[in-house]
């Protein structure tokens, strides 16, 4: 089975899509990070919350999606989204999101790896792991440099009542339905999960030691990559 293109992958606005949100005159939120950093489950979130903000979709009050900082998009969010929005960054714990995403990739899932090589051609033919941390920092760096970052969450930290009252003060949603509505969000790696179709491709699921026994050099620099965003590896 082959990969989507990255048109198909991460296809343009229409002009329809791109008019839904322009009307609305309130408060508007974008919502960035790496492909399975947390996006979906933020964006269900705030529906939850009563926001009309789309996972990967425009709505009037905004979008929650990884693949707005992606050529494809990134130049039509910030013509959507300039005036009157928050951008906030979403990162997740390199280690869990690699593992998360790798899976992603050696499946044959229409999700993957490929938007990034598609920017970043040189990290083609790197062992998935390796392409995994490039990923992470690279893609993370880019939305910190294309878009007006306003706040930065760890998606592991939402289930900390300091995180879930700065969420909430963001989006203007009361405390208290932030923290009755945030579900538990694992903060395990997804060592459990890999079926040994998985691991036949891959390998055992990552881990900062066997990242170290491989390519040390790589490991230090996503440690100190990590630390920025207070992940200690």
């Amino acid at each position: 089975m082959a990969y989507a293109t990255i048109s198909e992958m991460i296809p343009a606005f229409t002009d329809k899509q791109m008019n839904h949100p322009r009307g609305y005159k309130g408060q508007r939120y974008v919502v960035g990070g790496c492909a399975r950093s947390g996006t979906q489950f933020v964006a269900r979130l705030l529906q939850r919350l009563k926001r009309n903000i789309g996972h990967e979709k425009l709505c009037p009050e905004g979008i929650v999606s990884w693949k707005i900082a992606h050529n494809n998009q990134v130049k039509q969010i910030k013509e959507i989204f300039k005036e009157r929005t928050t951008f906030i960054h979403l990162v997740r714990n390199p280690i869990d999101q690699i593992n998360s995403l790798s899976k992603f990739h050696v499946t044959y899932r229409s999700i993957g790896y490929e938007p990034f090589l598609d920017m970043y051609p040189y990290y083609e033919g790197l062992p998935p792991y390796e392409i995994g941390v490039w990923h992470w920092v690279l893609w993370n760096r880019l939305i910190k440099t294309v878009f007006d970052i306003k706040r930065t969450f760890r998606v592991e930290s939402l289930q900390n009542e300091k995180t879930q009252k700065e969420f909430s003060d963001i989006f203007s949603i009361p405390f208290k339905a932030v923290k009755e509505s945030i579900p538990l969000y694992g903060t395990k790696t997804h060592s459990k999960k890999f079926p040994a179709v998985i691991r036949e491709k891959l390998g055992p699921p990552l881990t900062f030691e066997n990242l170290s026994d491989s390519n040390k050099p790589l490991a230090e620099f996503l440690k100190q990559q990590a630390s920025y965003y207070g992940y200690n590896l």
